[in-house]
This record gives C-alpha cells, sequence and structure tokens, in this order.
C-alpha cells in the first residue's frame, strides 16, 4: 500500500508515469527500469483507489495498469482511470495468452498492452509511442477547436417546499429535452448532499459530485465530462453525494467553475435544487438562464414563495428569468391556479395535473413518467413547457416582446401627434 517512485526527483519535463500493479516481479523489473531511463519519472501504487486520488493532484502523462492490483478488479480500474482521466493513454499489462484479458482492457478503455514478461525495450518503445501520438493529437486539437459558439441554456428547478414536486420535473423536463431537441442534455444536482436523482431515474453513477470535489479547482472540461453518466435516454447525469453530511469542500466559486466547464458543449443543463439551499444555489440562479419555481396548491408552499419572491427582488434578480410551474393543479380541496397566479403576480407557465398514483408509480420503478407514460395529461403539460425553452421558441418570443414594444412606442407617437 502507498505510493513509492522511481526516476530522478527533477520533473522538469520528465515523462510522468503511474503504474497500478501489486505483482512484485512486475514491480522490480519496472522499478528498475524507470531507474535507469533519464527521461521518465514513476509512481508505483498497488490500490486502485491511490490511483484515481493521485490523478487528482498530480495528473500522469501515462499510465500502467497491470492485470494483477491489490484490490481485484483492474479491468474496473482501467474503466474508472480511462473516464477521470480521458487523455491519459493507458497501457494494460496481461500475460501472452490472456487474448480475452486485453481484449476487455481495451474496450475499457485501454489504449494498448504489454504482454508479460516485460521485456524493457518493449516497455519504452510502446510509451514513446503514446507519448508522440499524444503530442499530436494536442497540436490536432488545438487547430481544430470546437465550436464554442452555441449558447448553452441552464434551468434551474426548485420549490420552495418540500415534496413539491421539483425533482420529478426537473428529471422528466430533461429527458423531455433529450426528446424534442436530439441536442446534449446534462442533468444535475445544485447540492452536494444526499441526491435523489439516482433513485428516480433507477440510475447507479458510475460517479458523483463529491468525486469532484476531491479535485479541487484542479479541474478542467475533460475531467468533468468524465464523470458524467449516461441515462439510456442519452442525458448525461451528474448526481449529488449520496452522504447527509454536508461537504466542507463545497462552494459557491466551485459549482459554477463545474458548470462554465460543463456549458462549452451541451445544449441545456437541467439543475435540481430541490427545496435544499445549499453553498450551491446562488451559483445555480445566477448561472441560470431560467428558473422554474415550483408551487403546489397548498398555504405552506405559497407562503414561501411569496417569501422567495420577494428576496429575489430585493436583490435584484431578474423577474423576467423566473417561471412558475404549478404542480398537482386541481388537487382536491386546493387553491385554484388562478388565485396562485393572482396572489403571486405572475403568470403561470405551467399547470401540471394532479396524478398522485402516475407520480408514484413512476418514482417507485425508477422509469420517468414521460418515458412510461407519454400520452398522460402530465407528460403532455411537460412537453409543452419544454418547447417554450427550444431555439426557435426563444427567438419567437424575443420577437414577439420586441414587436409589442414598438407597437407601444407607436401608438404613443400617434397619440402625441394627433
Amino acid at each position: 500500500m502507498g505510493l513509492s517512485m522511481a526516476g530522478s526527483s527533477d520533473l522538469g519535463s520528465k515523462i510522468q508515469v503511474l503504474v497500478l500493479s501489486s505483482q512484485a516481479d512486475v514491480l522490480n523489473k519496472l522499478e528498475l527500469a524507470f531507474y535507469a531511463e533519464p527521461n521518465y519519472r514513476a509512481t508505483f501504487t498497488s490500490v486502485s483507489q491511490e490511483a484515481l486520488q493521485h490523478l487528482a493532484h498530480q495528473p500522469p502523462d501515462i499510465i500502467l495498469v497491470d492485470d494483477t492490483i491489490a484490490d481485484g478488479a483492474s479491468i474496473e480500474a482501467i474503466r474508472k482511470l480511462a473516464i477521470v482521466a480521458p487523455a491519459t493513454p493507458i497501457v494494460a499489462l496481461a500475460n501472452e495468452q490472456a487474448v480475452e484479458y486485453v481484449r476487455e482492457a481495451l474496450l475499457a478503455g485501454a489504449r494498448a498492452f504489454l504482454t508479460k514478461p516485460i521485456h524493457e525495450a518493449d516497455v519504452f518503445s510502446t510509451l514513446n509511442q503514446l507519448v508522440e501520438m499524444e503530442k499530436l493529437r494536442k497540436a490536432s486539437a488545438e487547430h481544430h477547436l470546437p465550436d464554442r459558439t452555441k449558447a448553452c441554456q441552464i434551468l434551474t428547478v426548485m420549490g420552495l417546499k418540500g415534496g413539491v414536486g421539483s425533482t420529478t420535473l426537473a428529471v422528466n423536463l430533461a429527458l423531455t429535452l433529450q426528446q424534442q431537441t436530439g441536442g446534449q442534455v446534462i442533468l444535475m444536482d445544485a447540492h452536494p448532499r444526499l441526491s435523489d436523482l439516482e433513485a428516480t431515474l433507477n440510475l447507479q453513477a458510475h460517479f458523483t459530485y463529491e468525486d469532484l470535489l476531491q479535485h479541487g479547482g484542479n479541474i478542467d472540461a475533460e475531467l468533468v465530462r468524465g464523470m458524467l453518466t449516461p441515462h439510456t435516454s442519452g442525458v448525461l447525469v451528474l448526481p449529488g453525494g449520496r452522504f447527509l453530511e454536508p461537504d466542507e469542500r463545497a462552494s459557491a466559486e466551485h459549482f459554477e467553475q463545474v458548470l462554465g466547464l460543463l456549458a462549452l458543449d451541451a445544449d441545456y443543463i437541467v439543475i435540481d435544487n430541490g427545496a435544499l439551499l445549499s453553498p450551491h444555489t446562488e451559483a445555480a440562479l445566477l448561472a441560470s438562464s431560467h428558473v422554474l419555481l415550483v408551487v403546489t396548491p397548498e398555504i405552506a408552499a405559497l407562503r414561501r414563495t411569496v417569501t422567495f419572491l420577494q428576496t429575489a427582488e430585493d436583490s435584484g434578480f431578474p423577474r423576467e428569468k423566473i417561471h412558475l410551474v404549478v404542480n398537482r393543479d386541481g388537487l382536491e380541496a386546493g387553491i385554484l391556479a388562478e388565485n396562485i397566479s393572482r396572489h403571486l403576480n405572475m403568470q403561470i407557465a405551467a399547470r401540471i395535473p394532479e396524478d398522485t398514483q402516475l407520480v408514484t408509480y413512476s418514482l417507485n420503478r425508477g422509469i420517468p413518467l414521460v418515458v412510461s407514460h407519454p400520452r398522460s395529461a402530465v407528460a403532455k403539460q411537460i412537453g409543452l413547457l419544454a418547447g417554450k425553452f427550444l431555439p426557435e421558441r426563444q427567438t419567437q418570443t424575443a420577437e414577439r416582446q420586441r414587436r409589442s414594444v414598438l407597437g407601444r412606442l407607436s401608438t404613443l407617437f400617434q397619440g402625441g401627434t394627433a
């Protein structure tokens, strides 16, 4: 256990290699080889978790993963390393006859393999080729930068009281946007603590936001995107943590940095803020193109919404960014949607009908209702809501607003010349 090193301590322009192995003869051969090689510096560990932690603090240029490691699952280790560091070449070490293992390793993310017993010449020949290929790849990427001109829409879904359905709406809205646009949609938690996204989607995420916090501010777009888990719908998911205890490393600045990196390539980011206020809430609100404020026809939810809107107004938050969503509309003995609109002095963007049976069915099975019951009244209302944020609808809305202003000005001037 623990990290050990071979090679000169002068890092300079040396090629940094991380070796993950627990096989004694492999370790001995590689330590001697790297010790004698002036252009390389190697770090050794036998545990995959230590290798992942090392990536966060000192990313290597190449990773060697043996088929024998202390915590067993070397293929899974390759897969995780490839997700966290997609630009770093991984070399799998395997016995000569282990054809099936090599195939699995390459599918998991390894770019090359070396057979055991290891020969020093083969090791450095392979590593040198990978280093040169990576240099060419980076040079090519610099000359073919991706298009960053498209604007990512960030939608934050929040309620001011637990149980109003903000998570259910966020999940189904994200899937609907994916269905309607075919674009890249990311669904993530705003709070770094206990997340409901995995249960709602019946998804076992590879990583959570807590894994990102281990890297502090030392993150880039490749690392952050590598933490996303694809749902069967095509939506990419980043849940919050799996523990109730608050994480002191969470901050608005870190969340803002993550959002900025994800927005480089995404068409939509849907943020589930829930009813919990966290260090990330302010960053989510400020970064949002639109805030979907979910309220149910109950007095407690309405009172909290009034307080939030007053606070937002006092702090200068743009009222036009906020869209009121009445969930469980038609609830027996509930407040009428028209009265909610009048009391809040806001138009209602969507009225999601009451259907406890359908929502419970969806949550218990981990199947979003827009998938299980796409023709239901609830799914149709969510579809209409999503339609408000399509690019062509945004353009039409802006044009209508422009014409409305011009019309009022025209009337004003005509009145002045009469």
